[in-house]
């Protein structure tokens, strides 16, 4: 989609640390997020995505870094956590429409590298511009393809590339 930026991260804490970005040319408004910006897990779409990727234990050690590190947020943020791994299973992506930031909306997927690395990518821009019902019916169909193709390059199976 003509409007739609790409961030590419890893998870540094209770965040994803973008560690690339794609912007399109013909963005009327860019967003700020640029390498090095950080996403909250919880309120963010590549972080319900990578929290949805994730093993059973994997998440509960997740959850349980919240209940440590943030306690002021941990059951807003398990919820949160829990709807975007419940989103990931039916849907294959996580969304999140104004949460993560009042303008934004994105989806989320993940990547699964050839020696096993989570990598949590966002696909979005600005609300206007960017419905979730745009970011369903026309985004997400086109990410899902291209993380199924990438993660066949990549030799791993297109839904085992979240597990």
């Amino acid at each position: 989609h003509a409007q739609a930026s790409v961030h590419l991260g890893l998870r540094d804490g209770l965040d994803i640390l973008m560690i690339d970005t794609v912007r399109p040319r013909s963005a009327v408004i860019l967003t700020r997020t640029d390498i090095g910006t950080r996403m909250d897990i919880a309120t963010s779409a590549c972080g319900r995505a990578y929290f949805g990727a994730l093993l059973p234990a994997e998440r509960e050690a997740l959850l349980q870094d919240y209940r440590r590190e943030a306690p002021q947020r941990w059951k807003a943020a398990r919820e949160m956590l829990l709807r975007g791994a419940a989103d990931v299973e039916a849907h294959g992506y996580g969304s999140s429409f104004q949460e993560w930031h009042r303008d934004i909306n994105a989806i989320g997927f993940t990547l699964r590298g050839p020696r096993g690395e989570l990598y949590a990518l966002s696909c979005g821009g600005p609300a206007y511009a960017l419905s979730p019902k745009t970011l369903r019916t026309q985004v997400a169909p086109a990410v899902l393809a291209t993380q199924q193709a990438i993660g066949l390059a990549c030799g791993v199976a297109a839904r085992a590339s979240s597990r």
